[in-house]
């Protein structure tokens, strides 16, 4: 199944928070703080990365959104190889203004194993082991250094 991180046709871009967001902007705030936790999918049990950027792009309409968990830090280097799937087959660089796009960090010096989620005009939404659910500004240290680029994912013709 194919997914995209733009909205599709008519969707609601905040979910079911549309009452507290304006159109094109993402519904975060009850998420941050909340807990890391490796293979977390939900706000009841906490999130890894791809956990999180999973349960925004859902709330934001998409469908398909591929499952993926890593337990450990050696099999972090598969986000890295998902992301590389996915941006081969489908993916548009774009930069760190556009809301919904996927962020990829490499906070390891031989791979990317790290995503995240742009909600405002450079900045995004991630999950961090010792902070939780936190938005961090995409241009400042240190991500200004690991922020490998920003991705548009899109659906396949």
């Amino acid at each position: 199944m194919t997914w995209s991180l733009l909205p599709p046709p008519g969707a609601d871009p905040g979910g079911s928070q549309r009452d507290t967001v304006n159109p094109g902007e993402i519904s975060y705030q009850d998420l941050l703080r909340l807990p890391f936790k490796d293979g977390g999918r939900s706000p009841a049990e906490g999130f890894d990365c791809w956990g999180l950027v999973k349960y925004v792009l859902e709330r934001m309409g998409h469908t398909g959104v591929p499952e993926f968990a890593y337990d450990t830090a050696l099999d972090a280097s598969n986000v890295g190889a998902l992301i590389a799937r996915e941006r081969a087959a489908r993916a548009t660089r774009t930069t760190a203004d556009e809301i919904g796009a996927l962020v990829v960090i490499r906070n390891h010096p031989k791979f990317v194993n790290h995503v995240g989620v742009i909600v405002a005009p450079g900045r995004f939404l991630h999950v961090l082991r010792q902070s939780g659910v936190v938005v961090d500004h995409a241009g400042r240290p240190p991500w200004v250094r690991r922020i490998q680029g920003f991705y548009r994912l899109k659906e396949h013709p």
